[in-house]
């Protein structure tokens, strides 16, 4: 589906030459979405502004197509620019954005981004899901702060979230990095008497 994104793009230009047929922004969100997945953030940002021009402003979904079009292109500070623009036109992020932000602040090694990310989730009532803390846990792991890795953990398990097999993998990979092997065999050891 990714090489579609340049046939999008094509057809919103058709669009505006053909007299009644002008692209809304469901048209807009849709070709934001196909550049997304043809990891072609550039145009992305490009059609968000493009459809605001055409006086369709940016909505929860715009934002969430945007942001996961940057995310996948590894643009973590144009994701924390778009989330800002999101607040600043009160449109409170989903689910898919707000995990969208997580992991392109992690991929980007912004570990204090990410675990911000994750408590202002819960701000705008988008509840963090255990992929979210998950992927915080990775990215406390990548620093090194393994001890904020458990607290990632047992914020997951006060919001009632079952931590699952790539929890404990990150939380062992966030021990061996910080070279605490005696906390990682605890932990593969819990691993196999919880049976995950």
């Amino acid at each position: 589906k990714g090489e579609h994104w340049e046939a999008a793009v094509a057809l919103l230009a058709v669009m505006r030459l053909r007299p009644g047929c002008a692209p809304n922004g469901v048209a807009f969100n849709a070709a934001i979405s196909a550049c997304g997945r043809g990891r072609r953030w550039e145009a992305a940002l490009h059609l968000v502004a493009e459809s605001r021009s055409a006086g369709y402003p940016p909505t929860v979904v715009t934002f969430g197509a945007a942001i996961s079009a940057c995310e996948k292109g590894g643009q973590w500070h144009r994701v924390l620019h778009l989330l800002s623009q999101a607040g600043e036109s009160r449109i409170a992020p989903d689910i898919i954005a707000c995990s969208s932000a997580i992991s392109a602040c992690e991929k980007g090694q912004q570990w204090a981004s990410v675990l911000a990310l994750l408590a202002e989730m819960k701000k705008v009532t988008v509840t963090p899901d255990v992929i979210s803390h998950n992927v915080a846990i990775s990215a406390c792991g990548r620093a090194r702060l393994w001890l904020v890795a458990f607290a990632v953990l047992q914020d997951l398990r006060a919001a009632l979230l079952v931590p699952d097999v790539i929890t404990f993998n990150a939380l062992v990979s966030a021990c061996e990095r910080a070279r605490q092997w005696t906390v990682a065999v605890a932990i593969l050891d819990g691993m196999l008497q919880e049976k995950v």
